[in-house]
C-alpha cells in the first residue's frame, strides 16, 4: 500500500491518556496515518508546516491554543477547507456548545469514547460508497422476487436486525462453542442479503462463511467432543481472530452506510418531509448539542417510578360489616352487592380541605412530562417546584388537621371511642335490638384512628412520589434508532407545551397553586431553551403545532424527527419553509 492510500488523522488532545486511548481506537482500522499534538498550538504549527489531514480529533480545552481557536483559524484556512473536524470533549457547558456549534464541526463525541463513535467518523471522513455499492434498486429487487414494496421494506429492516445482532452475537456464541448456532446466524444473514440485493452485507457475510468453513472440519464439529470443538475453533480463531472483528466492524459500518440511504431516500423530495436547510451542512454539529443536552437533562432530571407513591393513609376508618351483624356481599338474582362502611372523624368542610391537600396526581401530571412507555420524567427546575408545593400543602393540611382536633389529642380519640361504642355493634337483622360493640372491636377501631390521625398530626400527611435517575445510554451511537424513542417524547412534549400555552386560552385555568405561578412553571419546563419563549408570537406558534403533529406522523426515523423537533425549538426552521406536512399534505 502506497502512503498515497493511507488516511491521515490527527488527534489534537492535551490529556496523555486521552490521546492514548482515541490513537489505540483508531490503530484498529486499517490504512490510516496517525498524527498526535498535545495543544493547538503544535496542531496549528503541524498544519501550517505542511500537514493536510482529513480527520482531526480535537479537544475544547487545553493549554497555549483551545479548541474553538484552532477550528476558528482552520476553518478561516481554505488550504483546510477539506478536512473534518469531531470535537471529542467532556465539555458540557451549554455556552461553549453553542460557540462550537457556530464554527461548525463535523461532530461531536462525548467522552469516554465510544468505539463506535470513533469509528463511525473515519468512515465518513473516508467517503460514503455510492449508493448503487450497497443497495441493490428496490424496484429491481421487488420485480425479481414478485413482492410488493411494502414486502421488501419489512424484509429489509429485518435484515438489518438481524445484522445487528450478528455483529453484536458471533463472537460470543464463538466463544460459548455454539458452532451450530454461530453457522445459522452467518448464513441467515449471508442469504437474506444475497435475496434483497443488500452487496456489501452479503460479501461480507460470505466471506465470513466462507473462512469459518475453510478449516474443514469446523462445519461438522457437531458430533466432537467439547474439548475437540474448543481446540478447532482456537487454531480457527488463531488465524483468523483479527480479520473476524474487522468484519464486525465492517458490518456495523456498513450498517449505517445503509439507514443513512433509506433516510434519505425517505426524505427524497416528493411531498413526503424534505430535511430542513438548517441542518444541511452540519448535521452532526446540531445533533452534537442536542446530545450533550438531552444527556446533561435526563441525568439531572427524574422519572416518576410507575405507580410508586408513598402515601398516608386516608382519614375515614373503614369499619368491617361483621362488626354490624351484616354480610359484606350480597346477592339477588344475577346482581351482586358489596356494602361497605366508614367512620368519619372529621366535619366534611374539614375532610374534603385536608383530602385536597393529600392528593398529588394534579402536581405530578402538570409538572412532568410523559415519555415514551408511560412513564413521566420531572425536569431538574420543576423538580424544586413540586418540592415547594408538596412542603406547602402538606404544611395546610397539617394546620386544618390540627385545627380540626384541637389541643388535646388524647381527648379527640376519646370522644371517637365514645362514638365508636354508640355506633358500631352487633345488630340482630330479625329482631333489631342492638347488642353493643364488643372491647376487641371498639380497640380495633381505635387502634385504626391512631394509625391514620398520629402520623398526620406529626407533619406527614401530603402524598410523595418515588423518583429514579434515567440513563438513555451512550446517545453517540446513534445508529440504534430505538433509544431515540424517549429523547423524541421529551423533545415534542416540550414543544408543544410551549406552544400551547401562547396559543389555548384555557391553559391558565390549571394554576391555582400556593407556591409558583404561570411564569414560574413555564420558566421550569422550558428545558431546551426554546425559541418561541422569546417572542411568544400566537401564530407562530399555532403554526409550528402543526409542524410538530407533521414531524410526529412522518415515516423518517426517531432520529430525524428529533433533529426535526429540535430544529424547530432553537428557532432554525421557519413554518411553511423547509417542513411540509408528512404523506403530501398541505403547507401548514
Amino acid at each position: 500500500m502506497s502512503a498515497t492510500d493511507l488516511m491521515r488523522v490527527l488527534i489534537v488532545e492535551d490529556d496523555k491518556t486521552s490521546r492514548f486511548v482515541l490513537r489505540r481506537i483508531l490503530e484498529t482500522m486499517d490504512a490510516l496515518e496517525i498524527y498526535e499534538a498535545e495543544d493547538g498550538m503544535k496542531a496549528w504549527e503541524m498544519l501550517k508546516g505542511g500537514l493536510l489531514p482529513q480527520l482531526c480529533f480535537l479537544d475544547f480545552t487545553m493549554p497555549k491554543m483551545d479548541g474553538l481557536e484552532l477550528l476558528k483559524r482552520i476553518r478561516g484556512d481554505v488550504r483546510l477547507a477539506g478536512m473534518k473536524v469531531s470535537f471529542c470533549s467532556a465539555v458540557r457547558d451549554r455556552q461553549l456548545i453553542v460557540q462550537a456549534a457556530a464554527l461548525q464541526p463535523d461532530n461531536y463525541i462525548l467522552k469516554p469514547y465510544a468505539r463506535s463513535a470513533i469509528l463511525s467518523q473515519v468512515q465518513k471522513a473516508r467517503g460514503t460508497p455510492r449508493p448503487e455499492e450497497s443497495l441493490e434498486p428496490a424496484a429491481v429487487v421487488c420485480s425479481r422476487l414478485g413482492i410488493e414494496r411494502e414486502v421488501y421494506d419489512q424484509r429489509l429492516n429485518g435484515l438489518l436486525e438481524d445484522v445487528r445482532t450478528l455483529t453484536a452475537r458471533l463472537p460470543t456464541l464463538l466463544m460459548q462453542l455454539d458452532v451450530p448456532g454461530a453457522l445459522m446466524a452467518m448464513d441467515k444473514t449471508r442469504q437474506a442479503a444475497e435475496d434483497l440485493g443488500v452487496r456489501r452485507i452479503f460479501k461480507l457475510a460470505d466471506t465470513l462463511s466462507r473462512s469459518f468453513r475453510a478449516d474443514g472440519s469446523l462445519a461438522d464439529c457437531q458430533m466432537d467432543s467439547k474439548e475437540e470443538t474448543s481446540a478447532k475453533l482456537q487454531r480457527w480463531l488463531s488465524r483468523f481472530a483479527d480479520r473476524l472483528m474487522q468484519m464486525m466492524r465492517d458490518m456495523r459500518a456498513e450498517l449505517q452506510i445503509i439507514e443513512r440511504l433509506l433516510a434519505e431516500s425517505r426524505l427524497a423530495p416528493d411531498g413526503v418531509m424534505p430535511v430542513p436547510d438548517t441542518f444541511r451542512g452540519r448535521p452532526e454539529a446540531e445533533l452534537g448539542a442536542m446530545i450533550i443536552l438531552l444527556a446533561d437533562l435526563f441525568r439531572q432530571g427524574r422519572v416518576l417510578a410507575a405507580g410508586k407513591i408513598i402515601r398516608s393513609k386516608p382519614l375515614n376508618v373503614p369499619i368491617k360489616t361483621s362488626f354490624l351483624g351484616e354480610d359484606s356481599t350480597q346477592t339477588v338474582g344475577g346482581v351482586t352487592r358489596r356494602t361497605s362502611f366508614s367512620l368519619t372523624l372529621l366535619d366534611t368542610g374539614t375532610a374534603d380541605a385536608v383530602e385536597g391537600c393529600r392528593k398529588i396526581n394534579d402536581l405530578l401530571k402538570l409538572l412532568s412530562f410523559p415519555l415514551e412507555g408511560g412513564d413521566r420524567w420531572i425536569p431538574p427546575a420543576a423538580l424544586r417546584l413540586l418540592e415547594g408545593e408538596l412542603a406547602a400543602r402538606n404544611e395546610r393540611g397539617v394546620m386544618l388537621l390540627r385545627q380540626a382536633i384541637g389541643p388535646n389529642f388524647e381527648e379527640f380519640i376519646r370522644q371517637k371511642e365514645m362514638v365508636v361504642r354508640e355506633n358500631v355493634g352487633r345488630g340482630n337483622s330479625s329482631t333489631e335490638v342492638a347488642t353493643g360493640a364488643s372491647e376487641e372491636q371498639v380497640q380495633e377501631v381505635l387502634l385504626a384512628i391512631r394509625q391514620r390521625l398520629q402520623p398526620a398530626v406529626d407533619g406527614m400527611l401530603t402524598a410523595h412520589p418515588v423518583l429514579v435517575e434515567c440513563d438513555l445510554g451512550n446517545l453517540t451511537e446513534h445508529t440504534d434508532d430505538i433509544r431515540w424513542g424517549l429523547p423524541l417524547s421529551l423533545l415534542q412534549n416540550a414543544a408543544q407545551l410551549q406552544r400551547t400555552a401562547i396559543t389555548d386560552s384555557s391553559f391558565d385555568r390549571v394554576f391555582n397553586f400556593n407556591t409558583f405561578d404561570r411564569t414560574a412553571f413555564l420558566k421550569a419546563m422550558d428545558v431546551f431553551g426554546d425559541d418561541i419563549c422569546r417572542h411568544l408570537d400566537p401564530e407562530q406558534a399555532a403554526c409550528e403545532i402543526q409542524v410538530l403533529e407533521a414531524v410526529a406522523a412522518s415515516p423518517v426515523s426517531l432520529l430525524e424527527k428529533c433533529r426535526l423537533v429540535w430544529g424547530i425549538i432553537q428557532g432554525q426552521t421557519k413554518p411553511g419553509s423547509s417542513l411540509r406536512r408528512a404523506g403530501g399534505m398541505a403547507k401548514p
